[in-house]
C-alpha cells in the first residue's frame, strides 16, 4: 500500500498543472491521472519495471486497460489502468512478482 502511495505521490508531484485542475477535466478518475507516456515513464526510470501483461476489462459501458507492470529482480508490480478520455493511473502495487 505505502508504494502505491508513493507511485501515485510521484505521478500528482510530475504533473505540470496541480492535481484538482487535472482531476476536474477527467471527472472521477482520481489523483494520479496522467497521459500513458508519463505514467510509464515513472515505472521504467523510478523502479525499472517493464510491462507484462494488459487486458480490457468493462465496467458498465465503460471499458478500461489494466496493465501490469513488473520488475523480476526486485520482485516489485504495478497495476495500471487506462481509462477512455487518455487518464492513466497506478491502482495496486506489490513486491512477490
Amino acid at each position: 500500500m505505502i508504494r502505491i502511495l508513493m507511485i501515485a505521490a510521484l505521478l500528482i508531484a510530475a504533473s505540470p498543472i496541480p492535481a484538482a485542475a487535472n482531476n476536474s477535466t477527467v471527472g472521477s478518475a482520481g489523483p494520479g491521472c496522467k497521459t500513458y507516456q508519463d505514467a510509464t515513464a515513472i515505472l521504467e526510470d523510478m523502479f525499472d519495471e517493464k510491462i507484462v501483461g494488459r487486458a480490457l476489462m468493462g465496467r458498465g459501458e465503460v471499458r478500461v486497460v489494466i496493465e501490469i507492470w513488473s520488475n523480476p529482480e526486485t520482485g516489485t508490480w504495478t497495476a495500471l489502468r487506462m481509462l477512455p478520455n487518455g487518464c492513466t493511473q497506478p491502482v495496486q502495487s506489490g513486491e512477490g512478482w
